[in-house]
């Protein structure tokens, strides 16, 4: 059993900011499947609903190849090439998200950035359940401590 010095030695070496990047880079496939689910409902990172379909063919051919959103209501979802180029990167302590598609200038000039991003929902849950258990399991790793 380590005494208390050599537990408070232990905790001032672990670098917190260093094991949340780690825990972030390590989860950030989650992180982007959550924000493809959300706008497979149709909303954007504030939670709003995209701008809808101005030809209401095309919004019913849409809606049967998705019917989440709503009929009228987009998912920025034709091919699948918007989102599957979706990608998280970490500047300092701001996590930037940012899609590499040929149409994603277009695509955010017409709804906006905030379709890049989590909703406070997503963003809680990720937060609680997927990157929280890895960076306590990493914390414990390092100090031996056990979280709850």
């Amino acid at each position: 059993m380590a005494t208390v010095a050599e537990l408070l030695n232990t905790l001032n070496e672990v670098d917190v900011a260093t094991e949340a990047v780690t825990a972030i880079t390590q989860t950030k496939d989650e992180m982007i499947m959550l924000n493809q689910e959300q706008l497979s409902a149709g909303y954007d990172s504030e939670g709003y609903r995209l701008l809808q379909y101005r030809s209401k063919d095309y919004a019913a051919s849409k809606h049967l190849q998705n019917p989440l959103p709503g009929i009228g209501n987009p998912d920025l979802i034709l091919t699948g090439a918007f989102i599957s180029s979706f990608d998280v990167k970490l500047s300092g302590y701001d996590i930037l998200f940012n899609a590499s598609d040929d149409k994603a200038p277009e695509l955010l000039s017409k709804y906006g950035d905030d379709v890049l991003g989590l909703m406070h929902r997503q963003q809680r849950y990720y937060n609680e359940e997927v990157f929280y258990p890895v960076f306590a399991r990493q914390i414990e790793n390092k100090t031996g401590l056990k979280f709850k």
